[in-house]
């Protein structure tokens, strides 16, 4: 399993899936990515997905340094924060606030959805996604409010 140090020197687990353009995904949940996410949707078959554990879950380390809220910010590239409208732990609400943490981020709530919206219509999530993409172009970041 890969691993690379973030700014402030913690160490951050990723796992490698699929093939094509990068797509860095944040899941929203304490567990190791790619343990959870799957090929989320089928999107692997389009892009390479790029599973991160995010501090302090999965293999990735507990983060030295709070400073993630002023990391994000700095982001540059296109995101999108994607919810189910039924899940019952976050809300979309909290989608919508995650996606203002970023400078150009955009949120997406799945119709019909709970907590595993790729799962619940992969058609639907993928489109989503494909659009997005298709707008966006190159290597992006896509994140899911937990």
């Amino acid at each position: 399993m890969p691993i690379f140090s973030a700014p402030d020197g913690t160490e951050l687990a990723y796992h490698l899936k699929g093939e094509g353009a990068l797509l860095v995904v944040l899941p929203g949940g304490p567990m190791r990515a790619s343990a959870y996410l799957g090929d989320l949707g089928g999107l692997t078959a389009h892009r390479r997905l790029v599973l991160l554990d995010l501090r302090g879950t999965g293999d990735s380390a507990t983060p030295a340094d709070p400073a993630t809220r002023a990391a994000l910010a700095r982001l540059t590239a296109p995101v999108l924060v994607l919810a189910g409208e039924l899940d019952g732990g976050p809300r979309p609400g909290l989608a919508r606030a995650a996606a203002e943490a970023f400078p150009d981020a955009e949120c997406a709530v799945q119709p019909g959805a709970g907590h595993y919206p790729w799962l619940d219509d992969p058609e639907w999530f993928t489109g989503c996604v494909a659009t997005f993409l298709d707008r966006a172009r190159g290597d992006l970041l896509i994140g899911r409010a937990s």
